[in-house]
């Protein structure tokens, strides 16, 4: 801890530093980074994170890519980089930047430098700040960003948005399972795991439902979280809760207006007793009830 570096864990638990410093100084808090195809590790360097009683060396936060022989080379810089990722075919780097709530994209030239810097998202402020990023099978862009992660299409658009419990700020995620169409999401102590509906859509503006649609929720039985899913048609005022089997209320998961799009809501059930549970979606002209079922 403390040592600002970047560093690789061997198959027999040994350790091997890879990068400590730019130009003779040592690196702020080395954060996200992302292994090209090539070998090549490109990362972030923001200064939140500098141990205690350490001082800051370099004047900058940067991008860096370290080549597959061990060379550091400086990329470019912004305010607090954070989240990386590359796309589908490695020809563009998305980077967001935490202090100014907005993600970055670059176009990659000769697998080494990157150029062409332009905005591609912006977070409302207050959403909170934009940390860890993964990308899909169709490469859509998922962002981590205080209770929720934010899906956005290659074109820089918002398609979907997964929320997490309150109070569990989402932090990172990856993708796992099989398929590799698993989310993984790290927030606060938990680990959740959900199944999003958007993975694999290339298209999703055009497949916007004509109805409200509330999909079963997965897994199911679960313990102890669960992903609930649901789709909207238009701007709607909506309010999804989860009930016992005596009618009384347990969780709010939302309530409040809605832009048209796919949505994925977290339950979590570690608080409550095994046994069969209701979720109900209300909107204007919709009432939709499923049943969902802790077992632990």
């Amino acid at each position: 801890m403390g040592k600002r570096r970047i560093v690789r864990f061997e198959k027999n638990g040994t350790q091997t530093s890879l990068a400590d410093n730019y130009e003779g100084k040592k690196f702020n808090s080395p954060n996200d980074l992302v292994v090209k195809s090539d070998g090549a590790i490109f990362f972030t360097d923001p200064d939140f994170n500098i141990p205690q009683g350490q001082q800051k060396e370099l004047s900058f936060n940067g991008i860096y890519r370290i080549s597959p022989s061990g060379n550091i080379q400086f990329l470019d810089k912004l305010a607090l980089p954070n989240g990386i990722c590359f796309s589908l075919d490695e020809t563009k780097l998305y980077v967001n930047d935490s202090q100014e709530h907005k993600i970055y994209v670059w176009d990659v030239v000769n697998d080494s430098t990157i150029t062409n810097k332009k905005l591609f998202f912006t977070i409302p402020i207050f959403f909170g700040y934009a940390d860890g990023m993964k990308i899909d099978t169709s490469g859509n862009i998922y962002c981590t960003c205080s209770n929720a992660v934010w899906i956005i299409s290659p074109a820089g658009e918002q398609i979907g948005k997964i929320e997490l419990p309150v109070n569990n700020s989402a932090s990172n995620c990856t993708w796992g399972d099989n398929d590799r169409k698993t989310l993984f999401i790290t927030a606060g102590k938990s680990v959740y795991k959900i199944r999003p509906l958007l993975t694999g859509i290339k298209n999703q503006s055009s497949t916007l439902p004509e109805k409200i649609l509330l999909y079963q929720n997965y897994p199911n039985p679960f313990n102890p979280t669960t992903s609930i899913n649901y789709s909207l048609p238009k701007k709607s005022y909506i309010s999804l809760k989860v009930f016992n089997l005596l009618g009384k209320e347990v969780k709010t998961l939302y309530e409040g207006i809605r832009e048209a799009g796919d949505y994925t809501s977290t339950f979590s059930g570690k608080r409550l007793s095994s046994g069969v549970y209701y979720y109900r979606l209300e909107s204007e002209n919709f009432n939709g009830t499923k049943k969902l079922l802790i077992i632990k």
